[in-house]
């Protein structure tokens, strides 16, 4: 830091960002809120955790991969506009963009849909820039990006559509077809990828790259998002958007689902997929159900990853250029 100056104003930056997204929050009402770290059970994202043991209760227990389930216990306690800034673990692998030890803002607010919370969005991330770069511009690959609202809404029907050449349904019904289309593009595909694989892989190596002024990714397949409410207009989709700034995402929202039978199919047909060996699934969650049973009001949350808008905003091309102390292997 001290022969870097780059370096120590953008890690001094994103303490400014960090504590200028609290203050924002904080004068719309919301409350920061605290809920554990360690869990008996991962949930909350699909993700892959890290898990250690208590010694004097002799049980498994997991880093969280995501504060969500806690959060939403809150709003049928009586909550209606909560926040939480802390950081999430996930044992997956390390790249440009992917730290396994992250920090997040995740809030919820009782009583919106995904529409207000995009609004929220596109109002808060350009007010951040201008208090912590002094401009709501930003400079991508030479070419200046402007984060004034409103931004466009894309579907990923038609994002697909558009930059893969094949629509959600043509992906499935012929996933064959899909994963060519892939491999095509020199993407790594297996055979045994699922629907929503492919879909998750064509969006984060075919369609973001595209997307450099900020875009609001809209309405979801369902396989990809097991905990948000399904879309009026049609089953197979859900109210969930991700905002999508530099070719990178930064965050993640859904208008939140809080049917109970419709959420316990949901991690049922997780589960089945965490059987099958996939690591990532849900599993289902009976103290979660329980609470949703008591009910849980309409509600809107999102999730924003405080490393990765720190990227874009301070112009870092890698994940640890805005973390103090990043993962790295070890010396051998």
């Amino acid at each position: 830091l001290i022969a870097n100056p780059d370096a120590a104003w953008r890690l001094r930056a994103r303490g400014r960002l960090v504590s200028a997204m609290r203050r924002y929050l904080e004068g719309r009402g919301f409350v920061e809120v605290e809920t554990p770290i360690l869990q008996p059970l991962p949930g909350g994202a699909l993700a892959r955790p890290f898990v250690t043991h208590h010694n004097a209760l002799d049980t498994d227990l997991y880093l969280r991969i995501a504060p969500e389930l806690y959060l939403k216990r809150l709003l049928v306690g009586g909550f209606d506009k909560i926040f939480e800034i802390g950081k999430n673990f996930r044992n997956e692998g390390i790249s440009l963009v992917h730290n396994p030890e992250f920090t997040m803002m995740e809030l919820y607010w009782a009583y919106v849909d995904y529409r207000a919370v995009m609004e929220l969005v596109e109002e808060m991330i350009p007010a951040l820039a201008a208090e912590v770069i002094g401009s709501t511009e930003i400079v991508v690959n030479g070419q200046t990006v402007d984060l004034k609202p409103p931004w466009p809404r894309r579907t990923i029907d038609s994002l697909l559509s558009e930059y893969l050449g094949l629509s959600l349904e043509e992906i499935r019904q012929d996933p064959a077809r899909a994963r060519q289309a892939l491999r095509d593009r020199q993407v790594e595909v297996e055979n045994r990828d699922t629907f929503a694989t492919v879909v998750d892989k064509a969006l984060k190596h075919v369609v973001w790259p595209h997307l450099v002024a900020p875009t609001f990714a809209i309405d979801y397949p369902i396989e990809l998002s097991p905990l948000a409410k399904c879309h009026p207009a049609d089953g197979r989709l859900v109210e969930r958007f991700q905002p999508i700034i530099a070719g990178k995402e930064c965050g993640n929202a859904f208008s939140e689902l809080n049917d109970p039978m419709d959420q316990r199919r949901r991690f049922e047909e997780q589960a089945k997929n965490r059987a099958a060996g996939d690591e990532e699934a849900h599993v289902v969650d009976e103290d979660f159900l329980r609470a949703l049973e008591y009910g849980m009001p309409p509600a809107g949350g999102l999730g924003i990853g405080i490393d990765r808008l720190a990227m874009i905003l301070l112009g870092a091309d890698s994940i640890r250029d805005v973390i103090l102390f990043p993962q790295l292997r070890p010396e051998r």
